[in-house]
């Protein structure tokens, strides 16, 4: 969203900025002065992130960006600013756009990745054989959400779902089908599935872990809380945290330390 702002779009903010004051336009969209970058424009300093969060709102509508959804720094509303022709500066030396280019060792990375598809339910003829035919793996649940007579039923699988044999696969916690039925969902499925497949023998490549379908900054708190009671149980599994709305990756690399 903000690798296409235009110029125009942050003068509009700035403009707003001039006419409330910096330190009442700051309060008003929920940001604090910056620390170490400034964008200095017109005689203003403003931090670059709360510029470029209001000015999203000028150019698409809606409401501005939130702090917990754009970082500052170099890597976003800095090189955003610098690369706008506007003026910023981090302990008082002005940015250019060498400082914001894009590293080296990230702009080479491949352009192709390895990737495996999981197919969720493969239990007809076709689905399983185009699993053995292509390398797919299996995606197993707990729980899955059927449409029946135009009404959802939730359904409770965790006492035989199951991997195809000789292929990968991995273990959903069940939040989405509950989701998508409006239904509450319960970890005594989810543990329950856990469990029997310790029995079965091959462990899957990952589970994701319990998560709360767009609940952001929540759903991250509630998946560390439960992995932090669950996670000596089943010790040996490699888990995943299902990626929220809102969630920033700094944010999850301290949470999750």
């Amino acid at each position: 969203m903000i690798a296409d702002l235009e110029r125009r779009a942050v003068l509009h903010a700035v403009a707003e900025a001039a006419r409330s004051g910096p330190e009442a336009f700051l309060r008003r969209y929920g940001f604090r002065p910056g620390t170490r970058d400034v964008l200095d424009v017109g005689g203003l300093q403003l931090p670059p992130k709360a510029v470029v969060a209001v000015a999203t709102a000028y150019q698409n509508g809606g409401e501005p960006l939130r702090p917990c959804q754009l970082s500052g720094g170099l890597e976003h509303a800095a090189r955003v600013l610098v690369r706008l022709g506007f003026t910023v500066r981090r302990d008082q030396a002005r940015l250019t756009l060498d400082d914001v280019a894009i590293p080296q060792r990230l702009s080479k990375r491949p352009a192709v990745a390895e990737l495996r598809l999981y197919v969720c339910r493969p239990t007809n003829a076709r689905s399983v054989a185009a699993c053995y035919e292509h390398g797919f793996g299996s995606l197993v649940s707990p729980m899955t959400v059927d449409k029946t007579r135009g009404d959802l039923r939730l359904t409770d699988l965790s006492g035989h779902a199951h991997p195809l044999a000789q292929l990968p696969y991995v273990v959903d916690n069940g939040a989405w089908p509950c989701h998508v039925a409006g239904a509450q969902w319960s970890g005594t499925p989810f543990l329950r599935l856990l469990r029997r497949l310790e029995q079965l023998g091959p462990k899957p490549e990952f589970v994701i872990a319990p998560d709360i379908v767009g609940a952001g900054s929540n759903s991250l708190a509630f998946s560390l809380d439960w992995l932090a009671r669950h996670r000596d149980e089943f010790a040996a599994h490699r888990w995943m945290l299902a990626v929220q709305d809102g969630m920033q990756v700094e944010r999850v690399r301290i949470d999750s330390t």
